[in-house]
């Protein structure tokens, strides 16, 4: 399959998963991004989503010990960098 297709039905997979209403957020996060991680051929991942207006939060990951984690947007990190750029 070519590279176009494969993302193309990553996108179509994510879609319906976050429209599936039976599934909770998390449940939902943790699917999307086994499909990231599938499609990007990759080994590991994680999303992480702004919680209020200081802080990033782990929603969801391939190492299930770092769902929960926090850090403050005022840290040196690379997510840190990407919301506030």
């Amino acid at each position: 399959m070519n590279k176009d297709k494969k993302i193309l039905e990553a996108l179509i997979k994510a879609n319906k998963i976050s429209q599936d209403k039976k599934l909770k957020f998390e449940e939902k996060m943790q699917a999307v991004l086994m499909e990231i991680v599938s499609c990007m051929s990759t080994k590991k991942g994680s999303i992480m989503v702004v919680k209020g207006r200081s802080s990033l939060e782990v929603t969801a990951s391939t190492n299930p010990n770092i769902i929960g984690m926090k850090q403050t947007l005022n840290s040196d990190s690379p997510s840190s960098w990407v919301v506030k750029n």
